[in-house]
């Protein structure tokens, strides 16, 4: 396999000759990677509206700040996350791997705090 990447992108024209066909593993871990994808887009899509949703039976009179504060909290989280991997990853080494497995625990922090909250709402 013959990756070329384009002088105008990259400065000078990289050739980088790899050997052999890819890993079987490697496939599979494209293929979970790719439904993990499509899954977490799936759900965020899902949750944004419904945050607002929520948000508005909750608090009956937050009007336009609430909407502020909403898209503000997004907005940290967006930046956040990915600062917070950099951050590991730089901690190890440059290993970007390891930073992305400390951001694996923010969607099970995230399942983890809603069942907490769903039963401090059932008491």
């Amino acid at each position: 396999i013959i990756k070329i990447f384009p002088a105008d992108l990259y400065g000078p024209t990289i050739i980088k000759d790899i050997k052999g066909p890819l890993p079987q593993a490697q496939m599979i871990s494209a293929v979970v990677s790719l439904i993990a994808c499509i899954l977490c887009g799936t759900t965020v899509g899902i949750m944004w509206p419904g945050i607002y949703n929520v948000s508005t039976d909750v608090i009956r009179n937050g009007g336009t700040g609430l909407f502020a504060y909403l898209a503000l909290a997004g907005d940290m989280g967006c930046a956040g996350g990915p600062g917070i991997l950099g951050i590991v990853a730089e901690l190890f080494n440059e290993n970007l791997k390891a930073g992305m497995m400390v951001s694996s625990l923010f969607p099970i922090a995230f399942v983890v705090l809603f069942f907490i909250l769903l039963r401090s709402q059932r008491r």
